[in-house]
């Protein structure tokens, strides 16, 4: 029987060990889809706010739940890894001057991209006294997946990154930080709904390709012959706040 949005929301609260089992299921088929939405569920059953009313991420995270359960993006497992090429990116930001950029090598060619954060996807973010360099850490790695898509759909995907607090969030499939854990569950989905077998690794910051081009040096461009892409950022940061829309 088909159920309305209600009705799943209602089932969604209403159960957390539901949804802990769907959530393992969800990521065995899909790596760590999901991972960034269970935990208001169990500050929904453990500690509840008054009244049963829902908080904003829980309400957040069941919209993102209703969205992947009429999507149901396909998995395919690969038993044999030759079967896909190996891409390999490096990413970057620098806080205070607002640059992302990020390298890509595929079949021995280079490519390159960088690009400004935009203002009005810095006015969304929560108040901060870092540069918001976190989020501008993972945003690089979504310039990325954006610019570079049509290279990385359906392949192997290992990415450098010099910020540790990102590559761990990154890994488990969520983050501390609201606006941090909203663009890592999408980012999941999207390697769910585009079959990217993604790796993130450390790398040093003097050995991350992408960071002279976010500090004005573009020498390892020109030693390199990187071609230029233009840069692209993923339509949901639009709205970042906003619930999941159907074939996003």
């Amino acid at each position: 029987k088909q159920k309305t949005e209600y009705e799943i929301g209602v089932r969604l609260v209403g159960s957390e060990m539901c949804i802990r089992d769907r959530s393992f299921a969800v990521t065995v088929a899909s790596d760590r889809v999901g991972r960034a939405y269970i935990r208001p569920f169990h500050a929904q059953a453990h500690s509840p706010l008054s009244g049963n009313r829902l908080s904003v991420m829980m309400s957040s995270s069941i919209d993102w739940w209703i969205h992947y359960f009429k999507e149901r993006p396909s998995a395919t497992i690969h038993a044999d890894l030759s079967l896909r090429k190996h891409v390999l990116a490096w990413t970057d930001a620098a806080g205070e001057s607002k640059w992302i950029a990020a390298f890509v090598k595929i079949d021995e060619n280079w490519h390159w991209t960088r690009m400004r954060t935009p203002d009005w996807l810095w006015g969304q973010l929560l108040d901060r006294d870092d540069h918001q360099i976190g989020f501008q850490e993972l945003l690089a790695v979504l310039l990325a997946l954006d610019t570079f898509g049509p290279l990385l759909h359906g392949q192997l995907w290992t990415c450098f990154i010099d910020n540790q607090g990102v590559l761990a969030a990154l890994l488990k499939g969520g983050g501390r930080a609201p606006e941090i854990n909203i663009a890592i569950g999408r980012f999941w989905l999207a390697m769910a709904k585009y079959r990217i077998g993604f790796y993130g690794a450390r790398v040093e910051s003097k050995s991350n390709l992408a960071d002279g081009p976010t500090r004005e040096d573009l020498s390892m461009v020109e030693e390199l012959s990187a071609q230029w892409c233009e840069p692209q950022l993923p339509a949901w940061i639009e709205g970042l706040w906003c619930a999941p829309r159907r074939g996003e």
